[in-house]
């Protein structure tokens, strides 16, 4: 599938971001990388990004605050959280509209949940 739909990968993991950048490399997406909060801000500030994958457990501010953040920026991105943490509090808040998926996960697992958002955002 040749897709030109922006994905922005906030992960304060680098193989995380390295995996995920080459998966969705392949598929054809167009893809940033971004390894702390402050830093996607900064992409989100340069570029309009269909879905960011957004990590919830993140030293400095956390992805449930970045959530925040960019609604308030008035950026319109689907997010999916993507997390090796199993807290229920945090995957209940996540869940309130939004996808989530535990690591680790598959990656037709992690392609289904864009391809659902993107369809979503065409609806």
């Amino acid at each position: 599938m040749n897709n030109k739909h922006a994905i922005l990968i906030v992960d304060d993991e680098r193989n995380v971001r390295d995996s995920l950048s080459k998966w969705f490399r392949e598929d054809g997406y167009d893809i940033g990388t971004a390894e702390n909060a402050q830093s996607a801000l900064r992409c989100l500030q340069e570029k309009k990004w269909d879905v960011v994958l957004l990590d919830i457990k993140m030293p400095g501010m956390d992805g449930m605050e970045l959530q925040q953040r960019i609604r308030d920026t008035g950026t319109d991105p689907t997010i999916i959280f993507i997390t090796a943490h199993d807290d229920p509090v945090t995957r209940e808040r996540a869940r309130s509209g939004l996808a989530y998926l535990q690591k680790p996960f598959r990656e037709d697992a992690l392609i289904g949940a864009i391809q659902q958002a993107l369809e979503n955002r065409r609806a």
